[in-house]
């Protein structure tokens, strides 16, 4: 009915709103600025700052390079900072038609209830508040790759695996604990309610056995006024690292029209 959907809309607006509130701090120095190990400061950047921060980039990369049109690809965390940023640049006619399309590969919409994020975010923090405080990204890194999610790919391309282990020891301890704190899904807005305003075509990318995500990508792309669903056959939580000839011949395909 009419007043659920009001009612709904308004709850939406509501938790976004204490999203932001609860953690924004005005004093907060630019995420780009918390990043090294040797910085003491830890950030209380929020989310909606972050994401103009990321717009801004993109304006200034655009302008610096004179590229009149972009697409966008990200990947988990990356994907549903794309679909922020996306839903960010449509605020102006010239970036919104600068950017052409959004392909989101194995992002969820996040977390709607409030009590429900509050608990991830404690749980991110038990992530990221050893990593600060430490500072070992080895140890880290092998518990954060022993989640079932991300061992699929250890156990599908051994090799790919290993090399990114090795690219992931060379960021900075601080960064990576910074990204969890301000972009992570325990602070991030829900997405469901911006969806239907992301006018340009999104592609949802989803391994065919990561089950969860697959469904996500299912019902997402529905929510998009020009939604498209790929699912790529035999991967998991990551195709683009697991099969990355399938994903990307299977991408192009769909892009192309299928020809």
């Amino acid at each position: 009915t009419q007043a659920e959907t009001q009612a709904e809309t308004q709850a939406e607006t509501q938790a976004e709103t204490q999203v932001e509130t609860d953690t924004r701090n005005e004093s907060s120095p630019p995420l780009g600025q918390v990043a090294s190990d040797d910085q003491e400061t830890r950030s209380d950047l929020s989310y909606q700052e972050a994401v103009k921060q990321v717009s801004g980039v993109i304006k200034e990369i655009l302008s610096l390079d004179h590229w009149d049109e972009f697409d966008l690809l990200g990947y988990s965390m990356g994907g549903r900072l794309g679909l922020h940023v996306a839903h960010a640049l449509s605020s102006t006619e010239q970036s919104s038609s600068s950017l052409q399309q959004l392909i989101v590969v194995s992002a969820s919409l996040g977390i709607y209830c409030p009590d429900e994020r509050r608990e991830r975010r404690s749980a991110d923090r038990g992530w990221s508040d050893p990593l600060w405080e430490r500072g070992d990204l080895d140890h880290f890194l092998e518990v954060w790759n022993r989640q079932p999610i991300l061992a699929q790919l250890g156990e599908r391309n051994p090799e790919e695996a290993l090399r990114l282990f090795s690219h992931r020891l060379t960021h900075k301890a601080r960064g990576l604990a910074t990204a969890l704190d301000v972009l992570g899904q325990g602070v991030m807005p829900p997405l469901q309610s911006i969806l239907p305003s992301i006018k340009i075509p999104v592609m949802w990318v989803a391994g065919s056995e990561d089950v969860k995500y697959a469904q996500i990508a299912q019902e997402a792309s529905a929510l998009c006024p020009q939604g498209e669903l790929s699912l790529i056959e035999g991967c998991g939580h990551s195709p683009h690292l697991e099969n990355l000839n399938r994903f990307h011949a299977q991408l192009i395909d769909q892009l192309n029209g299928g020809d």
